[in-house]
């Protein structure tokens, strides 16, 4: 085919799955609302950008209202170059697209004569056509995979703040800054910089922040906490046991980001609460 084939005028609505969703039930009525907007978006676009005065423009809505709504949203949509894209609104449309070329080739052969050589070649071309579809569904599922791999950040976390770059050298010379006791950091290598990327990520979603300052300004107070605890700055003496030896590596890993923020590692329990903006203060300090 070398037009590209046009969406259909509707789409199967599976209310079961929609209403027995954990995210969907999740969600309040506005949430839900901006939810099948994108969908429908998703089905006649094939995705939506990853701009938020973009999408607000989409749904028509105040960038407020979007930014709160973000974090029930953002599971439901995985980003695929500049576009958002729901796996299952994808799913359906090249099943929806495969079908009606096989109906438009059907058609086709439905016209000539009905002879024995045409029911071959029409049992041929469905043949065909089913080794596309198996070539395409393998490919699907390995690109969803891939996408699932990397990160359940992308996938669920990604927003417009996903788009403000990691600034790796500035987060590695705040840990030279506030932790100067601790192992230095010589190189960014690729995997360091993959998950000090899932973490900055991670905090611009859950601590809603919006510029590069506030991620950077997150990561010295995440720094100064750490600096607070004895364990990690490895000054407590265990009889046989040598001090534990944080690094850069072990404190940039969301999980164990996630324990630290939650005073895991330190002497007194910190005092922690929800604040009215959703985020996790720790000991007054703004976190995840």
């Amino acid at each position: 085919m070398s037009t590209k084939l046009k969406p259909l005028p509707y789409y199967a609505f599976f209310w079961e799955a929609y209403r027995a969703s954990r995210r969907v039930q999740k969600m309040n009525y506005i949430e839900r609302g901006l939810y099948r907007h994108l969908l429908d978006e998703c089905w006649v676009e094939g995705g939506f950008p990853s701009s938020f005065p973009t999408i607000c423009e989409i749904l028509d809505c105040p960038i407020e209202v979007l930014h709160t709504a973000w974090t029930k949203l953002a599971p439901c949509f995985y980003l695929d170059g500049d576009l958002f894209r729901n796996e299952e609104m994808e799913e359906l449309r090249t099943t929806k697209d495969k079908e009606r070329v096989i109906k438009s080739i059907s058609g086709k052969i439905g016209g000539q004569r009905r002879t024995h050589t045409d029911r071959g070649s029409q049992a041929s071309a469905k043949q065909v056509l089913s080794s596309c579809h198996i070539e395409e569904k393998r490919k699907e599922e390995n690109r969803k995979e891939e996408n699932r791999k990397e990160k359940s950040y992308d996938s669920q976390n990604s927003t417009e703040f996903a788009a403000i770059a990691c600034p790796y050298e500035k987060i590695k010379n705040l840990w030279h800054e506030k932790l100067p006791t601790l192992n230095k950091v010589q190189a960014m290598t690729d995997k360091r910089e993959n998950t000090l990327k899932r973490l900055w990520r991670k905090a611009f979603v859950e601590a809603k922040l919006k510029t590069e300052e506030e991620g950077l300004e997150w990561f010295a107070q995440f720094f100064q906490h750490i600096s607070e605890s004895k364990f990690l700055m490895g000054r407590t003496h265990t009889e046989g046991r040598a001090p534990f030896n944080c690094t850069f590596d072990y404190v940039i890993d969301p999980n164990n980001a996630v324990k630290i923020i939650e005073g895991n590692y330190h002497k007194n329990p910190s005092k922690s609460y929800v604040d009215g903006r959703g985020r996790l203060v720790v000991d007054g300090v703004v976190c995840m």
